[in-house]
């Protein structure tokens, strides 16, 4: 038992600088690093969440796991730590390795176990029967009191990784995954973003370093689905989202040209997704926050029923 459970370990390890794995699964990762602030929070405390429900139909079964309380811990020290459990038959996953240093007068929020390497957070559900999943997971870095403070969310604030694929064959089977990274001081909320990404019926969305992809079958029974949301004190600064459903395409706020046609649906290059960095000043009672959700669900199982992944489109 020991072995099989070091050898799980090991492949979500791998996971978190990977593409996620496939399978009638829901994943989300988030990058720590891509956010930065220009003080000093070494001092600071963060807090980690999370959750897990697993359910089955036959026989029926709901059950479901939190920590009771945030695990709390200094951010220059770091926390690391993975949870993964079976509930009611379905496989659910927690994990995140963090620690803030404070560089070029700068904080950035890095690995404990490797600290060359950006932080993350991650949330994995898979279907293993009939029923469905779901877990969560949060960071968030305790309020703190500071001056004008320029806050910085890079690129990969909109370029994380994810996957997501239902089961083919239910019309009642979706899975999808959401982010949420949030700036909040003592005006309101100068930033968040928010992502989504989801499937209907057997349909697969991925994104990786290369890119977005979207697969669904020709007959129109799938869909494939990605948006992406960015607020300003709740005003929508930025608004985009694209859907497939195996025969059309139809995109809002990015150029329909920028899709490449491929087997099975359509790719787009991670240097065509929307966003881009911003940068705020904030000042007051300062807080950051990064969630990630993942779910699935289904009413049965057919494995053969699963369009597979091609080899050109696994992780590398």
């Amino acid at each position: 038992m020991f072995y099989l459970r070091a050898i799980f370990l090991l492949l979500f390890s791998l996971f978190v600088t990977q593409t996620p794995l496939f399978g009638q699964a829901a994943t989300k990762s988030s990058d720590l690093e891509k956010v930065v602030l220009s003080v000093d929070l070494t001092q600071v405390h963060a807090m980690i969440s999370w959750s897990e429900e697993g359910m089955s139909d036959n026989p029926m079964c709901i059950a479901s796991l939190s920590n009771p309380d945030p695990i709390d811990f200094v951010l220059g020290t770091g926390h690391q730590q993975s949870v993964d459990n079976q509930l009611c038959g379905q496989i659910l996953y927690n994990g995140w390795d963090v620690r803030g240093v404070f560089q070029n007068k700068k904080t950035k929020f890095v690995r404990r176990t490797h600290p060359m390497m950006s932080g993350f957070i991650t949330a994995h559900a898979v279907l293993q029967q009939p029923g469905a999943a779901g877990c969560s997971t949060t960071f968030k870095a305790k309020t703190f009191s500071a001056g004008p403070v320029a806050a910085k969310i890079k690129t990969g604030g909109t370029k994380d990784k994810l996957y997501v694929t239902s089961v083919a064959g239910d019309r009642n089977g979706a899975a999808s995954v959401g982010e949420t990274i949030k700036v909040t001081d003592g005006s309101g909320t100068p930033v968040e973003i928010d992502l989504g990404a989801g499937s209907e019926n057997g349909g697969s969305v991925k994104l990786d370093h290369t890119g977005l992809y979207l697969y669904a079958s020709s007959d129109g029974t799938q869909l494939a689905s990605f948006s992406g949301t960015i607020y300003s004190y709740g005003s929508v600064m930025m608004d985009w989202s694209v859907d497939f459903d195996g025969q059309n395409l139809d995109p809002f706020g990015i150029d329909p040209r920028d899709f490449v046609p491929i087997a099975g649906g359509y790719f787009l290059p991670r240097q065509y997704l929307p966003g881009g960095d911003f940068s705020i000043m904030v000042s007051g009672d300062i807080q950051v926050s990064i969630n990630n959700d993942a779910n699935i669900r289904s009413h049965h199982l057919n494995p053969g029923l699963v369009p597979a992944i091609r080899g050109g489109d696994r992780a590398r």
